[in-house]
């Protein structure tokens, strides 16, 4: 499938999106958005990961669960430098980080919290948040490092990642809100 997207090209791409992919109050964003971008393409994919959402990100678990919540937040349009985002936007985004980082920690108590905004291999701005625990076989190494293998969950172990995750996001009143909850 993501290769008959990749090659839809931009107009057909924000076709697809709207009518497959895209909610209709996110519609907006479809022109910022890059057709030859996985990231773009999926922003709203995999709906049963996603635990968080404002106004310039969301938020969802890594399939690959190996190191219990690690998480990504994803920009909502495609750009891939941090410092080219309007200044609303950028202290949005950088908000956004603390925030789910606060609730990943709150959620599971890690040792630590990984912030990684890379962008070499899939230039569009998105936060690996890593919680990261000193009984973790890669405690003071990069995630990247070595050999590992993948924990994938069932439906049922990713929902309860998602409620552990959302018990400790604030309420809309704060301006921020759980997924699913209007703007």
């Amino acid at each position: 499938m993501e290769s008959k997207i990749s090659n839809l090209g931009e107009r057909n791409l924000h076709r697809y999106l709207k009518n497959n992919r895209i909610p209709a109050q996110h519609r907006p964003i479809l022109p910022r958005l890059q057709a030859d971008c996985w990231m773009c393409q999926g922003i709203f994919e995999l709906k049963n990961l996603i635990f968080y959402e404002s106004r310039v990100a969301v938020a969802k678990l890594n399939p690959d669960q190996a190191f219990e919540g690690y998480s990504f937040l994803t920009l909502k349009w495609h750009e891939e430098e941090l410092y080219k985002l309007a200044d609303k936007d950028r202290k949005q985004f950088l908000e956004d980080m603390s925030l789910v980082a606060n609730v990943l920690s709150k959620a599971f108590k890690p040792d630590k919290m990984n912030y990684e905004l890379l962008g070499n291999s899939m230039p569009h701005l998105h936060w690996h948040l890593v919680p990261r625990y000193m009984s973790d076989p890669m405690w003071g190494r990069p995630i990247w490092a070595g050999n590992r293998r993948r924990k994938r969950l069932n439906e049922e172990g990713y929902q309860l990642l998602k409620r552990r995750i959302e018990t400790h996001i604030p309420t809309p009143r704060n301006k921020t809100m759980p997924r699913g909850k209007a703007e």
